[in-house]
């Protein structure tokens, strides 16, 4: 596909030719001297502008790296993860539109976690170019890369080819779940009777206790669901709120690419006309060469000339 050697997604090159995606799947420090010999190799061949994108492709940091090795690695743990995390988005939009719960929301972000501890397992097991493996603060950092591939789906693209550059964090998700109350689960024992309360007989005060225990019961079941209400109407102001600032994030980036692509045909306007200017001062040179030979060539001519009539003198 010559002539579309990378795309610009989230505000970074994202590769669409084999060679291209390849570069992220090499270990760190083989990226920056793969990237060059391939870009020298595309401008010998003639392909200018690809070679030109290749050079701008980042190198991923080491988070980045072992996102993209893990993704690569675990096939399947892939696949559960942009699957969930699709599943993801479908509640949280739902819950926009409140068909969903926020039970919903928590076991779609568990079905998430799930997938997203096996990829974090097998990026534990990574080692960097100088032999040391990865540290609790990058595994964090891949761990929240893989989390935001829920609110951000050119991340999953790029997760799903294995060419992320760089480690992103989640919008929108974590949002926390109150454990159901005692009240919720399982009703209380204890009714009080055959126990006699003091100041009277048992069976004087036995049914007064009884109707006290289902009005305390309703009273905290009430609280509970007022809770969950709140937890459920916060759940649905922060996805609203995530969604807003994912637009946002949207025209900024389309912003910036408007701004990249005016770069780049600015950039290659002057490396054309740095080309035209090399010809002609070549050509120039050439022409310059040859009259300074005409030039030669008509002096000892005259010189000649002058030579043959002294002669006739």
């Amino acid at each position: 596909m010559a002539g579309a050697p990378a795309a610009r997604a989230g505000g970074t090159f994202r590769p669409v030719q084999p060679e291209e995606a390849g570069l992220y799947g090499l270990p760190l420090d083989e990226f920056i001297p793969a990237r060059t010999a391939l870009e020298k190799r595309l401008r010998k061949e003639g392909e200018r502008e690809r070679a030109a994108a290749v050079k701008k492709l980042p190198k991923p940091s080491v988070a980045a790296w072992a996102v993209n090795q893990a993704s690569r690695s675990q096939p399947q743990a892939r696949r559960d993860l942009l699957d969930a995390s699709a599943e993801l988005r479908e509640v949280q939009d739902r819950l926009i539109a409140g068909d969903a719960t926020a039970s919903d929301l928590e076991a779609a972000t568990t079905r998430q976690r799930a997938a997203i501890d096996a990829l974090v397992d097998a990026a534990a097991g990574l080692l960097t170019g100088d032999g040391k493996s990865l540290g609790d603060a990058t595994l964090a950092r891949v761990r929240e890369t893989f989390a935001a591939v829920a609110s951000d789906t050119e991340l999953a693209d790029l997760v799903e080819a294995g060419t992320v550059d760089r480690e992103r964090r989640p919008s929108g998700l974590g949002f926390p779940f109150a454990a159901p109350s005692p009240a919720e689960t399982a009703p209380k024992g204890g009714s009080g009777a055959g126990k006699a309360p003091k100041g009277g007989s048992g069976a004087a005060r036995a049914p007064a206790g009884r109707a006290q225990e289902p009005a305390k019961e309703r009273k905290q079941r009430e609280k509970d669901a007022k809770r969950r209400e709140r937890e459920l109407q916060a759940a649905r102001e922060a996805v609203k709120s995530a969604k807003t600032e994912e637009k946002e994030a949207a025209r900024r980036r389309k912003a910036a690419e408007r701004d990249a692509a005016r770069a780049a045909r600015e950039l290659d306007r002057a490396e054309r006309a740095a080309e035209e200017a090399r010809a002609a001062a070549e050509a120039a040179q050439t022409e310059l060469d040859s009259a300074t030979a005409a030039a030669e060539a008509a002096v000892g001519a005259r010189e000649d000339a002058e030579a043959q009539l002294e002669s006739f003198g």
